[in-house]
């Protein structure tokens, strides 16, 4: 026999939304050393592109600035953003970012500083931008 499924008359949606270049713009950069010693940095970008070849090739990452918004501004998608929250709520929208985790309460913040008042447990930090580990988000 077939499970029954109990349909809501209400519907429910989420919005899940990037971070860089989204949400906010920003100068925080991933620093890099590769196996040779040479070092450098990455844009939020470049770092989406590069990454899963740079780390095949046993690059070093070093976050600490990443994990931080440094000078942000919003970004072309923040209003509709704002429209969203204002219309629904913000309890069902998410932040789903390549960075780290440890970027999440300074998202937070600047979120909250500029209007946006996403609940923190709802901004995740994936620390790669692999299709392997954002594959569980695809609706």
């Amino acid at each position: 026999t077939r499970p029954v499924i109990a349909w809501s008359k209400n519907t429910k949606g989420i919005s899940v939304l990037d971070f860089d270049d989204t949400l906010a713009t920003t100068k925080s950069l991933v620093r890099y050393t590769a196996l040779d010693g040479t070092s450098g940095t990455l844009n939020a970008e470049q770092y989406a592109s590069k990454y899963q070849d740079m780390l095949d090739k046993g690059y070093e990452f070093d976050f600490s600035e990443f994990n931080k918004v440094v000078k942000g501004k919003i970004a072309p998608l923040f209003q509709k953003a704002l429209k969203l929250q204002k219309k629904f709520g913000s309890s069902s929208m998410f932040v789903l970012t390549a960075r780290p985790m440890a970027a999440q309460q300074a998202i937070f913040d600047f979120l909250k500083a500029n209007g946006l008042n996403i609940p923190l447990k709802n901004i995740t930090g994936l620390g790669n931008s692999t299709a392997a580990r954002s594959i569980w988000c695809k609706v």
